[in-house]
């Protein structure tokens, strides 16, 4: 049955989230305290009447799950951390001569469960890495798993290349990475890697490892590369590129830009060259301090060696890049200090990079979404006299590149909404022309709302609005799914059942009451 996905970047790339469905079933991973900490994983089956098939707690004595999992097939990974106890756990080091100590410091993890029955699933394995949990990817049945891993550098024993190496467990190895899967580039800022794993969780096997020296701020990832994205002190952010092919990950090539990137869709790959939007500070050094006067905002194309090919620099003085969109051979992206300007740029000719349009209207965008016949969605916020700042929807008219404009503009009259953080909690669908997100009020009292908006004729409508208000105590939480004629607004709380042909509320399910069951 047609259903919706996790909102991505990238088409065929999956990304985590807190809720996930199969179009059968609605996956649901969250955090409670009753009476104690808990994270448990809920499956609710889907349709007009739903039903709670199971209801499962995580062991977390020895693993601390984040917010996020995946879904494939028959099998769901929880991404999360090992405890300090857990970090003290002694293996058996036959994967590497390089490991003379039976302890390995073990940090980024990912619980690997079998949901084929989902009244009572089973943990099949876990997934270990060094440092802490970056970020992800899923390609088919292959998970991409980046953490950061600082070395304590008072702290290494060289005799113990557990201690300054960094380590890596499954079904198939335990103990240091290889030699062999170690990069050290030339200008080394930092005693932190980036350490990057394909895993099978079909098998729970680790299919390759690279780690580089150098930390990862933000995660790129088409279906045949990954880029890293790492910001330095000296007012560079360090580039790392590696493709990718069923888990075998190969460190292609290193390089920099100018200037630090906002999130991930400031990076982009089209036609072998990749993409980078960037703010960078203007220093003026005043008796041996450097104070920052100014930010510039750039735009780079870089080959496949991360060598740069075209720029348009200096873009928007004292302002910063606050959303980017890449659609082929378009680039439109948002800098913001009192208006928000929208660029659109026209990247046809990698090498000659051009800036053919600019908009200039109230208020900011914080991410844009391509929305189907010419247009292009901005969720913002607009300052207004009467209401302060409120979450503003923007639809832009991009038909032609070179002249943009803002057809339509709806204020929602909320101050906050978690679709301005964070892209999965926004639902799209350019083919119903509808939007959905939270949306949150601070004036007299507190309330948090679900809203689905839709667009007729260039105009805002809404659709629905379903009234959470203080019930819920996670609003970050919330996401907004369709399968078949329904769409559902799912929490840890609540399963809200709305008919996509009248908008109306046909059924609620109450998932707090209850029982919980250890996993298997």
């Amino acid at each position: 049955e047609d259903f919706s996905s996790t909102n991505t970047q990238v088409a065929e790339v999956d990304e985590a989230d807190v809720v996930k469905t199969d179009g059968k079933y609605i996956y649901i991973l969250s955090r409670e305290y009753n009476p104690e900490y808990s994270v448990i994983i809920k499956i609710v089956k889907a349709g007009p009447t739903p039903q709670l098939i199971s209801s499962t707690r995580i062991d977390c004595d020895s693993f601390s799950p984040s917010s996020e999992m995946y879904i494939c097939d028959d099998r769901l990974v929880i991404l999360g951390s090992a405890t300090n106890a857990h970090l003290k756990k002694s293996y058996t080091t036959s994967y590497s001569k390089y490991v003379t100590s039976d302890t390995i410091s073990i940090g980024c993890d990912a619980a690997v469960f079998d949901i084929s029955a989902p009244e009572k699933i089973k943990k099949l394995y876990t997934l270990e890495q060094s440092g802490y949990y970056s970020s992800s990817r899923m390609i088919n049945n292959t998970l991409y798993l980046v953490s950061n891993y600082a070395v304590d550098v008072d702290g290494i024993v060289e005799e113990e290349y557990s201690t300054y190496i960094p380590q890596v467990s499954a079904g198939n190895i335990k103990g240091s990475v290889e030699d062999k899967c170690i990069v050290i580039n030339d200008d080394i800022k930092s005693a932190t890697y980036s350490v990057i794993s394909g895993y099978n969780i079909t098998d729970g096997t680790l299919v390759s490892n690279i780690s580089v020296l150098g930390g990862t701020d933000h995660l790129y990832c088409s279906t045949k590369n990954i880029i890293t994205a790492n910001f330095g002190n000296d007012n560079k952010t360090d580039l790392n590129r590696f493709s990718i092919a069923d888990g075998k990950i190969e460190h292609k090539a290193s390089g920099t830009v100018e200037g630090y990137i906002h999130n991930q869709f400031s990076i982009d790959e089209y036609n072998g060259y990749f993409r980078f939007v960037t703010t960078a500070n203007q220093w003026t050094e005043t008796e041996h301090v450097k104070i920052s006067t100014t930010t510039l905002n750039h735009l780079f194309v870089l080959d496949e060696n991360l060598k740069q090919v075209g720029e348009i620099k200096n873009l928007a003085p004292d302002e910063e890049i606050k959303s980017a969109r890449f659609m082929g051979d378009i680039a439109y992206f948002v800098t913001f200090r009192e208006v928000d300007p929208l660029f659109s740029a026209d990247l046809s000719d990698p090498k000659n990079p051009k800036i053919i349009g600019q908009l200039k209207i109230p208020g900011f965008s914080d991410y844009l979404y391509p929305f189907g016949n010419g247009t292009l969605i901005g969720i913002g916020r607009e300052q207004t006299d009467t209401m302060g700042q409120q979450v503003k929807l923007s639809l832009f008219d991009i038909a032609n590149p070179a002249n943009v404009s803002e057809c339509g503009k709806l204020l929602t009259g909320a101050q906050n909404s978690e679709a301005l953080f964070n892209h999965k909690a926004t639902f799209v669908d350019a083919n119903r022309q509808l939007i959905g997100f939270t949306e949150e009020k601070y004036k007299n009292n507190y309330t948090c709302e679900y809203v689905i908006y839709g667009l007729e004729n260039g105009t805002f409508t809404t659709k629905y609005r379903l009234s959470l208000d203080n019930s819920v105590y996670n609003p970050e939480n919330i996401r907004g799914l369709y399968i078949g004629n329904y769409f559902y607004v799912v929490w840890s709380g609540n399963v809200h059942v709305i008919d996509f042909n009248t908008f109306t509320e046909v059924y609620k399910l109450d998932l707090l009451q209850t029982q919980t069951k250890p996993a298997n």
